[in-house]
């Protein structure tokens, strides 16, 4: 899951969306193999939706205090509000998507 978060950040999508899926099936019903999936896949939106919808449903059953702490994001994400994790949350501040072109204002938001 992190090596498919760090070809994210290379931009190495097809790379990252690769590990990804190797890494749902060897830990499946895991909530950040699920979410890596789902940002590796921004660009088949219904892929994402789907591993970014399943990310969510293993969050529901986490303690509250933990379910805040990724249950939002997520359902930003699904939005399509917030770029992929590979960006931080101060890079992702402030950036909306359009169409899959991120369009960032850090700062303003």
């Amino acid at each position: 899951m992190q090596q498919s978060q760090a070809l994210l950040a290379k931009e190495q999508s097809g790379s990252a969306l690769v590990l990804a899926r190797e890494a749902v099936v060897a830990a499946h019903d895991n909530l950040f193999t699920e979410t890596a999936l789902g940002d590796a896949a921004a660009g088949d939106k219904q892929m994402a939706k789907t591993a970014w919808q399943a990310a969510i449903q293993i969050a529901q059953h986490l303690e509250f205090g933990a379910q805040s702490s990724y249950i939002p994001d997520l359902e930003s994400k699904i939005k399509g509000y917030l770029p992929p994790m590979s960006m931080d949350r101060g890079q992702r501040q402030g950036c909306l998507n359009y169409e899959e072109n991120y369009h960032c204002w850090p700062g303003v938001f």
